[in-house]
Parts: C-alpha cells; sequence; structure tokens
C-alpha cells in the first residue's frame, strides 16, 4: 500500500511539474510573442509618422517658399 502511495505520489508531482512546466513555457512564448508585437509596432509607427513627418515638412517648406517667392516678386514690381 505505502509503495502505491509513493508511485502515486511521484506520478502526480512529475504531472505537476510537466504541467508547471507546460504553463510557463506558454506564458514565456505569450511574453515574447507581445514584445516582439510592441516592438514591432513601435517600429512601424515611427516610419509612418517619420514618412508623414518628411511629407508635411516638405509641404510646408514648398508653401513656404513659395510664398516668399511671390513675395518677393511683388516686393520686386
Amino acid at each position: 500500500m505505502t509503495i502505491v502511495t509513493i508511485i502515486v505520489a511521484i506520478v502526480m508531482i512529475t504531472t505537476v511539474a510537466i504541467v508547471i512546466k507546460i504553463v510557463m513555457i506558454t506564458i514565456v512564448t505569450i511574453a515574447i510573442i507581445i514584445v516582439i508585437k510592441i516592438v514591432v509596432l513601435n517600429v512601424v509607427l515611427n516610419v509612418v509618422l517619420s514618412v508623414v513627418l518628411n511629407v508635411v515638412l516638405n509641404v510646408v517648406l514648398k508653401w513656404r517658399n513659395s510664398k516668399v517667392l511671390i513675395s518677393y516678386s511683388c516686393y520686386e514690381s
């Protein structure tokens, strides 16, 4: 009887350890996936923001240059 209970206890402990390992592995993989998603989102957002800012700055600079040219030409004449 004691041998059977010891075997059952060992089996239960090993199954619990296996379950804990599986849970830990899943938690770690989920955390890694979340970190990768955050990094990818940050990179994508940085790229999008830099592109948008470049476009806006180019448009604003072109507009200001043309305005300056217009005002200069009006001043010339």
